[in-house]
């Protein structure tokens, strides 16, 4: 942490809560950050704190954002260093990503001069809604002005309800910034049956992701099981691209199953989007997101129709028939309904592929990201 002379102009303190160069979705909130420092950089000093520094991202590099070694979560036991932080950098605004809507810590913050408190929540998944005694209770816990942060940003949409469905936080201090990703992409191909020894008479369907079970890569293949096995279906190809800690189990589930013959399980690849764009369709199983997955929209980017679960925190950004298809969660025999209607129904492939593809450009680019992310962040701490 650097020690320096307290100044008078103000700080906004940007929060990340992994290694700098932890890679994954973190791209698109480091992308966040220098939107940030561009939008507020002229009157404030933006800080960005890492908890552990190895390699820094290119972008954060060479913006001008002030890098600190230093961990400063509400959960923390240095809370006396976090507060002498902030008091020395005159921090009036910081930007979290998924840390707590309230915590007995920002008193302390707010006692040290913060101003606005600001967290970016992009935790997947569905929530319970509490009931009767318990809802009552956590609204009014909410609204306490203290405890509590000036504005809860979600991922998407369904974050946003969820904040208020759940958290019960007040509507009127949430927002949502949609994900999005670049426009601007590897349009080239390469040819995925040679490269990874898939014959020719098969149609790809692809995911990509974590090779975690959250992400739901097991009941695929136990989807593949029922499609090769009991309906002879041997067009059909599964290509799952990513590494992880289940990628083995997955592998000898593959096995076990007889199927190894129609699945390849590559691993982590370099080149993804090449791989997409020879692909013929995509399927994205995950047991939770934030309403989407950036998978999903890079699918939709390279004009693959996508096979997603009626998961509200999946499924947001595909309309059934037109963008992709909805099957049932968890529902095998649904699963392999919706993979055989767009396996064969090469017109309804085509036709899906480019609204989907439409729909992300219209939607989803990162510009538009960044202009949502602009207005959100001047609402809630308007530049003085």
């Amino acid at each position: 942490m650097k020690k320096t002379p307290r100044t008078k102009k103000p700080g906004l303190l940007l929060v990340a809560n992994w290694d700098s160069n932890v890679g994954y979705a973190w791209w698109l909130m480091e992308s966040y950050w220098v939107e940030i420092e561009k939008l507020y950089g002229a009157n404030h000093n933006v800080h960005l704190c890492y908890p552990s520094i190895s390699t820094l991202p290119t972008n954060i590099q060479n913006s001008n954002i002030t890098i600190h070694k230093f961990s400063i979560f509400p959960s923390n036991g240095n809370l006396l260093q976090q507060c002498f932080f902030l008091y020395q950098n005159n921090i009036q605004c910081i930007y979290f990503s998924d840390q707590p809507a309230l915590s007995w810590t920002y008193p302390l913050y707010r006692l040290c001069g913060v101003k606005k408190i600001i967290v970016h929540d992009h935790c997947p998944g569905l929530r319970t809604k509490p009931q009767r005694v318990k809802k009552l209770i956590k609204s009014i816990i909410m609204r306490l002005p203290f405890v509590t942060a000036n504005a809860h940003i979600g991922a998407t949409q369904f974050v946003q309800q969820r904040a208020i469905d759940v958290t019960r936080i007040p509507p009127t201090k949430t927002y949502h910034v949609a994900n999005g990703i670049p426009t601007e992409y590897n349009k080239e191909h390469i040819n995925n049956h040679k490269y990874f020894d898939i014959p020719e008479d098969r149609l790809i369907m692809v995911s990509t992701g974590r090779a975690n079970h959250y992400k739901g890569i097991p009941f695929v293949l136990n989807c593949m099981a029922e499609l090769i096995h009991q309906r002879k279906c041997k067009n059909l190809h599964f290509l799952f691209c990513g590494d992880g800690p289940n990628l083995k189990e997955f592998q000898q589930q593959a096995h076990s199953l007889n199927i190894s013959e129609y699945v390849t399980l590559a691993g982590r690849q370099n080149e993804v989007d090449k791989i997409l764009n020879a692909s013929d369709f995509a399927i994205h199983p995950s047991q939770g997101e934030v309403g989407y997955s950036l998978s999903i929209l890079e699918y939709m980017r390279a004009a693959l129709p996508v096979i997603v679960s009626n998961n509200p925190s999946v499924c947001s950004a595909t309309e059934h028939k037109i963008t992709g298809l909805i099957y049932t969660a968890n529902d095998i025999y649904s699963g392999c309904e919706q993979i055989l209607t767009v396996l064969n129904d090469a017109d309804l492939r085509s036709k899906m592929g480019t609204s989907a593809q439409q729909r992300f450009q219209k939607k989803y680019s990162l510009q538009k990201t960044h202009e949502s992310l602009h207005e959100v962040m001047q609402s809630i701490y308007p530049l003085q």
